[in-house]
Formats: structure tokens, C-alpha cells, sequence
């Protein structure tokens, strides 16, 4: 079952649809090298590769040093391969799931487009002609994920909603009562579900999108039940250019962008790589980037490939749901277990964690904050967490009585104070 995102994929890496593992294999050497090539002309990666030489087959990948988080912070003006006027976008971002020094990542016009079209083709899936699309993610500048959005469902017909990241339930449900399609965080499309179910408000949509954060499966159900359509989940970062790996109709794993990058699990301890079907962290090289091209570039980010292949019998890969962050030594937490602990509560729309050395602090939004048992919540974040000597502070806001959009303003983090 050969689908809109499958081909698209396949007709940018050999020209039709015939696609073998030997194809894979020339086509990966090739970028491969024309990544290394694009990057020598960077000050960082002429001297950080000056020993890496053209690759004559794909182990060789292995001999090639990888690319951290913390290069970016501190080297990103050295990393730049084409002159600042070519530069059409610039972000400054922090690290999911925690906050620190941000990253900053230079793209060009073209790189930009490369995303817009893997976008069309993933979105198309579930959304045609004269439809409408509401779009839950920011807008404040141009070339932000959510004009990327919009630029590319626009290219097939379809009327894009720009509502940014919510800012009132009420007021959102009223652009979603009009739409035929979402795309957007996950945990803000929970918090629609659960506050339509909470005031008997049925809406059925022709399909989901949801990115720009780590997805739980059970929130996955919650939001196919709530709005009646598939959960199309993407996995994306900003120096990917924000377009990573998306589900196709079949919904057996998420596509890697295989034309535009390069994708590999490995044990982050020993870097070695690890068999498909086994966890570990997601390491990216950016094939076709002319800004800020990345190699083997460590992104923290816990998965792993499927060992089944895909039932649109494209020889692709299939990454498996982003399981959270490869934990550190230092990380005394963990958003993505914490949203399983939270979120069991089901009249929990969402959360804010703040800490700082010696406290704690979690402000919640729920429909019943005589129902919340902040004892029990403080419990379990003790039995789950190094909590020691830490004052845990529980708050409780009804959805009305906030500002969403202050205390939800992007992908969520934990706040070290």
C-alpha cells in the first residue's frame, strides 16, 4: 500500500518507486559525502573533519566524531557555511525537557523549503482540497513552524487556520469548531479533548497532527477517541529544520525524512550503534542543508527503530515512539515520566515544574481541585524522583481563572530556577 508519504520520500532518493536497500545504501554514501563536503566550509567542521576523507561505504560512518549540544551553544557562529546574508532564519532554543544556555541554528532560504515540501506531503495525508486546518503553534515570525505549516498545506488547496498557541479554551474551540484538521502540541490537544469531554462538546476532524513535543501512546487514544480521526505523530526538532520523522496512513512507526536525513540509534554510553528494535539515543546527520549543515549530531532523544518494516512496502525505516530523554547524571528529573504520573488524572488539563535546589514547585490546571490529592501526587513524585531534603509545592488553577498561553507557551520544560 504505496501512500502519499512513502513515494514522496522514495521518488527524492532514486527518481521512482522501486526502492531496494542498495539504493538506500548509494544514496546515504552520497549525501554523505556531500554533507562533509558542505560543512568543511564551516571553521568548526574544516578542522573538526580535516582527517575525514571521502566514505567508500556506509560503516564508515562510524569512524566520523559526533557533533554535541554543547559544540552548538558555544561554536554556532564557526558552523556557518554560507555568508549571514544567505541566512533567512535564525532561532535560538533550548533543550526539551529542561532549560539552560539555548543553541542557536542558521537556516537558508532553500533549507527552509526542504521542510515546507516533507510538510505538504505528511499533512496531505489526512487533508485535501478547501479543507481547513487549524494550526496550534506559534506564528510570531516568519518562517516559524507554524508559517512553515501554513506555507505548505496552502500549496494544495487547503485554508490554513493561524491561531497560534492557545490562549483560552473557549475562545480556541471556537476556531476548532470550523476546522477540519488540527495540527499541533499534543498536550494542548489533550487539554481540548479533556475540556470538550468535560462540557459535552463533540467534534469529529478529519485527522491530528501532533508535534513539537514528546507524545505518551495513551494520550494518543485519548485524542482519537475524543475528535473521532487518526493521531498522526510527527517527531521533529529545530535543527532538523523541524521536519524529522511523521506516521503515514498505516500508522507502523514514523517515517524518518530519509531523503534530507540521516538517522541512528546508538547506545549513548559506548556511541557504538545499536540493532534495529533495541533503545537508545537519536543521533541525525542533515543531508541537503546549506546554513548549518549537521553531522552525527547527538540530540538526547531516546528511541529506536522498529524492526518491522512499514505496510507500504517502502524499504523505509520506522522509528518508534520518542520515548523521552537519555537520562543524565545530573537530571534529578524527568518531564516524560512526570507527564505519565500527572496525567493519569484525567481532569488534569496540564502542568508547570518549576525547581530550584531546595523546592519544588507544580502548578496544575484541572477541572477539581477538591479532588486533587496533593498528598498523593507528592508521594509519587518522591518514590520516582531524587527528592531529598526538597519541599514539593502543589498548586491547583481551574481552566478559567488563567492565562493558557502564559502558562503554556511552547514545548514544555522543566524550570531550574
Amino acid at each position: 500500500m504505496n501512500n502519499v508519504l512513502s513515494r514522496y520520500i522514495a521518488e527524492n532518493i532514486n527518481g521512482d518507486m522501486n526502492l531496494s536497500e542498495n539504493d538506500m545504501i548509494n544514496y546515504n554514501i552520497k549525501k554523505f559525502n556531500e554533507t562533509i563536503e558542505q560543512s568543511k566550509k564551516s571553521d568548526f567542521y574544516s578542522k573538526k573533519l580535516k582527517d575525514i576523507k571521502n566514505i567508500k561505504y556506509l560503516k564508515a560512518i562510524e569512524n566520523i566524531p559526533f557533533t554535541s549540544e554543547d559544540e552548538i551553544r558555544e561554536n554556532y557562529k564557526k558552523m556557518l557555511c554560507v555568508s549571514i546574508g544567505d541566512v533567512e532564519r535564525i532561532v535560538h532554543i533550548n533543550t526539551s525537557g529542561s532549560t539552560g544556555k539555548s543553541k542557536t541554528i542558521f537556516f537558508s532560504k532553500k533549507d527552509l523549503e526542504y521542510t515546507v515540501n516533507f510538510f505538504r506531503y505528511g499533512l496531505s495525508q489526512f487533508s485535501e482540497k478547501n479543507d481547513k486546518m487549524l494550526i496550534l503553534m506559534p506564528f510570531k515570525n516568519e518562517n516559524s513552524v507554524g508559517d512553515l505549516v501554513a506555507k505548505a498545506v496552502c500549496q494544495y488547496g487547503v485554508k490554513p487556520l493561524k491561531y497560534g498557541i492557545v490562549k483560552n479554551f473557549d475562545h480556541a474551540l471556537e476556531s476548532l469548531k470550523i476546522s477540519d484538521s488540527i495540527v499541533g502540541d499534543p498536550v494542548q490537544i489533550q487539554a481540548l479533548a479533556r475540556y470538550m469531554k468535560f462540557h459535552n462538546i463533540n467534534i469529529k476532524l478529519k485527522g491530528i497532527l501532533t508535534s513539537s513535543d514528546f507524545i505518551l501512546k495513551k494520550t494518543v487514544l485519548e485524542i482519537e477517541d475524543a475528535f473521532q480521526c487518526k493521531v498522526y505523530n510527527h517527531y521533529g526538532l529545530t535543527e532538523t529544520a523541524y521536519g524529522g520523522a511523521v506516521e503515514c496512513d498505516c500508522h507502523s512507526g514514523m517515517h524518518p525524512r530519509e531523503n534530507d536525513i540521516y538517522l541512528e540509534i546508538i547506545d549513548p554510553f559506548t556511541g557504538k550503534i545499536v540493532k534495529d528494535g533495541d533503545f537508545g539515543e537519536i543521533v541525525i546527520t542533515t543531508f541537503n542543508r546549506e546554513a548549518m549543515p549537521l553531522i552525527r549530531y547527538k540530540t538526547g532523544d531516546r528511541g529506536r527503530f522498529l524492526k518491522k518494516r512499514c505496510a507500504c512496502s517502502m524499504n523505509l525505516k520506522c522509528l518508534d515512539y520518542i520515548s523521552g530523554r537519555i537520562k543524565r547524571e545530573k537530571d534529578r528529573f524527568n518531564i516524560y515520566k512526570m507527564d505519565e504520573l500527572i496525567f493519569a488524572d484525567k481532569t488534569v488539563l496540564d502542568y508547570k515544574f518549576e525547581a530550584s535546589a531546595d523546592s519544588a514547585d507544580i502548578s496544575l490546571i484541572t477541572f477539581s481541585p477538591e479532588s486533587i490529592n496533593k498528598n498523593d501526587i507528592e508521594k509519587i513524585i518522591r518514590q520516582n524522583f531524587i527528592t531529598d531534603n526538597l519541599n514539593i509545592n502543589i498548586k491547583t488553577f481551574l481552566p478559567d481563572k488563567i492565562n493558557y498561553s502564559e502558562f503554556h507557551n511552547g514545548k514544555r520544560k522543566i524550570h531550574n530556577i
